[in-house]
């Protein structure tokens, strides 16, 4: 019996020219049902034309297929239980521990770009729904076999990061991470809110929608004279901002490790400005970018959120928008062959982008933007409040995962299936399935007893499944398997590669995730079968691993 992984092109071949068009193929949900495959065509005619009767004549005669039956204009199909017992063997021989590649995007190429750190702060939980998204997104893709390369931008320089290299100096100058005990970007962090709060006044751009509004204008600080001298390349300077910088990124990478996420290729910002001096040269000779009379360069933005977007600071210091569209400038050199180019941010950054596109396309980057494809998630509240580490208000990523291993509820579920899956690794379905179950376009108000709550939490049950299917499995008591609930399961690959192929119309990794959590229920209602233990050992493990849970890939964290 033929084992065909991509059951609607095995059952309907491409050059069977004259078959009736299909206006759908939908293969079996968890349901009891004598059909495998519903076919939809437009018409009740188009089964009874000389094509749809060459094509029945060809299913009939199928080893694959044990009967057909019309229904009006659609055609039920039946696989041979040969055919179902082979795809349950293979399913079998899966560990679950890689996604099984579904061959769809063979060829395809992608960047995907997400997360985009400052290095002043440790990350947040507002930085981990990014992450997820954005390590969810590239991940599907590579599960179905496409060429995907992930990206971050750093902002390693900026007014930003001159708040705590000025921090430093006035609080902690005898102090590092190692002596005080702390983490180092939790170290960085601290010098960087110290010094905001010593400083204190409002910024008189704070009102705005600029997302950097702060960076704009001048505070005549000690900040603002950091900048200054990293601008005129001063040894002392830069070397007091170099050891900042690397202990914001060092505990950034510890962080992101623990989440199993890495990147193939990290930017930063601090390299972009023989980039940014070519856009300003451009623009103000072609006069599509103003120099006010103060020294700043604006772009006429014409917004209703912002009217100029500000790329040089009367101080001649690029802002972050320019050092990020320099960045994106360069990458436009080698991105030829690119089918998209994805960017994962939070909304507040969508209209600046869509300006910065603007830019780009001035400067000849056109090709590349349109390329571009922006996948824009709402922002992590907590208590009502926007995630601001300056003032304290910001659930850390590790305080997070901490407090979470360290709960009873994940404590108990990891006895109960005698730790066959550790704390750490369901605490990262836990956390992942948590942010990808939800509408991505809209915000989130965490709270930690939702968090705990498996109605308001879907993951609890995924992970609950997870952990039982890889007991049950190792264990491997011996029992009879239910043919039809084995049919049921293993007819679940065929759905898992529709989502891969993107036929639900839903944001892709939202519908895997939702895709595994309906299965993790139907399961759990079900008693323990070895054969179908193993199935859906393979079936969740593949979905979790495709959605960047669970699978690790073998390039770089965030570098220096």
């Amino acid at each position: 019996m033929p084992l065909a992984l991509d059951l609607e092109a095995r059952l309907f071949p491409a050059d069977e020219s004259d078959a009736p068009t299909r206006r759908g193929f939908s293969v079996r949900r968890l349901a009891s049902s004598p059909i495998d495959v519903r076919v939809f065509f437009g018409e009740r005619s188009a089964l009874q034309s000389d094509g749809g009767q060459r094509m029945l004549a060809r299913l009939a005669s199928d080893p694959l297929v044990e009967r057909t039956e019309r229904q009006g204009s659609n055609l039920a199909i039946r696989l041979h239980a040969e055919y179902v017992d082979a795809l349950a063997d293979w399913l079998s021989s899966h560990d679950g521990r890689e996604p099984l590649n579904a061959e769809i995007a063979l060829g395809r190429r992608y960047r995907v770009n997400f997360l985009n750190p400052n290095a002043t702060k440790p990350l947040h939980v507002g930085h981990l729904r990014n992450t997820t998204i954005g390590g969810a997104l590239a991940a599907s893709l590579r599960a179905g076999g496409a060429n995907v390369v992930t990206q971050c931008y750093v902002c390693d320089i900026g007014r930003n990061v001159c708040e705590a290299l000025a921090g430093w100096e006035r609080f902690h100058r005898d102090d590092d991470p190692t002596s005080l005990g702390v983490p180092s970007d939790q170290f960085v962090g601290r010098c960087y809110a110290e010094y905001v709060r010593l400083l204190g006044a409002t910024n008189p751009n704070a009102a705005t929608n600029d997302p950097i509004a702060a960076e704009v204008e001048l505070a005549g600080d000690r900040a603002d004279e950091l900048v200054r001298e990293w601008m005129a390349g001063d040894p002392a300077t830069r070397a007091a901002w170099q050891r900042i910088r690397d202990w914001a990124l060092d505990g950034q990478r510890a962080t992101l490790e623990r989440l199993g996420v890495r990147f193939d290729r990290v930017f930063l910002e601090s390299a972009s400005f023989a980039a940014v001096q070519r856009i300003v040269d451009a623009g103000t000779a072609a006069g599509w970018l103003t120099r006010e009379a103060n020294g700043a360069v604006l772009y006429p933005a014409q917004r209703k959120e912002y009217a100029a977007l500000a790329l040089v600071r009367p101080d001649g210091f690029p802002t972050e928008h320019a050092r990020v569209l320099g960045l994106f400038l360069d990458e436009a050199r080698d991105a030829q062959e690119l089918d998209e180019w994805i960017v994962v941010c939070g909304d507040e950054w969508s209209t600046a982008g869509d300006v910065a596109l603007e830019i780009a396309r001035r400067m000849d980057a056109g090709a590349l933007c349109d390329r571009v494809r922006v996948v824009a998630h709402g922002m992590v509240t907590l208590q009502g409040s926007k995630m601001k580490s300056r003032d304290g208000k910001a659930l850390l990523i590790d305080e997070f995962l901490d407090r979470l291993a360290d709960s009873e509820r994940v404590r108990e579920l990891a006895r109960a299936t005698e730790r066959v899956v550790d704390e750490q690794a369901l605490v990262e379905i836990l956390v992942k399935g948590y942010f990808l179950c939800r509408n991505f376009a809209k915000g989130v108000e965490f709270e930690w007893d939702a968090f705990l709550d498996e109605t308001h939490n879907p993951a609890w049950t995924l992970t609950r499944a997870v952990a039982v299917a890889e007991q049950r499995t190792r264990a491997a008591k011996p029992g009879a398997t239910d043919a039809q609930v084995l049919r049921i399961a293993a007819m679940q690959y065929h759905q898992y590669r529709q989502i891969l192929r993107g036929d639900t119309g839903e944001f892709l990794p939202t519908a895997m995730i939702k895709f595994a959590t309906g299965l993790a229920k139907w399961y759990l209602d079900e008693r323990e079968q070895p054969a179908l233990d193993r199935v859906i050992r393979a079936l969740l493990g593949s979905c979790l691993a495709s959605v960047g849970i669970g699978a690790r890939h073998s390039s770089s964290t965030i570098s220096k």
